[in-house]
């Protein structure tokens, strides 16, 4: 069965985007600035398509869901800081989602912890830095090797461990 029989979007990668109002304006221009490379990227927006406010934990749901089920590889979410996006796509084990403010930052996040979404702050990472994150993070392979080991323990950690009680003190 190919991708499209699937509900798959055709592609060499497929990758899921999807922002917050704020993100909207980081959306335009990278899918329509200069490209690096002569690759194609098939997308599935998932939203949103309006400047109404949305629940992020809701959104990184639909990544996570798309992620899980295959119809996407990676996937690219966008809000005010991304810290929120990301920490609510986090929750899901399958998912690794890294807040880059550069491309460095993007591109390690791919090669040392197999990063799959990369998340990114409207508020914080102008619109050239933005495409280069993503441009670098969608280049960038998985270095394997000592870091497979320490993704797989990410794993791991995140399907046994529950959350513990907590307690009304702070450790210091």
């Amino acid at each position: 069965m190919d991708d499209e029989a699937r509900g798959r979007a055709p592609g060499p990668a497929r990758v899921q985007g999807l922002r917050s109002p704020w993100g909207r304006r980081q959306q335009h221009h990278a899918r329509n600035g200069p490209r690096r490379d002569s690759r194609t990227y098939a997308a599935l927006d998932l939203g949103t398509n309006s400047a109404d406010s949305v629940d992020y934990p809701d959104m990184a749901g639909r990544l996570a869901a798309a992620l899980q089920d295959g119809r996407a590889e990676r996937g690219v979410m966008v809000c005010g800081t991304g810290i929120g996006i990301a920490i609510a796509a986090n929750r899901r084990p399958w998912v690794r989602a890294a807040v880059c403010g550069d491309a460095t930052a993007a591109r390690l996040a791919r090669e040392h912890n197999d990063a799959n979404v990369l998340a990114l702050g409207a508020r914080l990472v102008g619109s050239e830095v933005a495409r280069d994150c993503l441009l670098t993070f969608l280049a960038t392979a998985f270095a394997g090797g000592r870091h497979a080991r320490r993704v797989a323990m990410l794993g791991q950690a995140a399907e046994s461990q529950a959350m513990p009680e907590r307690s009304p003190e702070v450790a210091v």
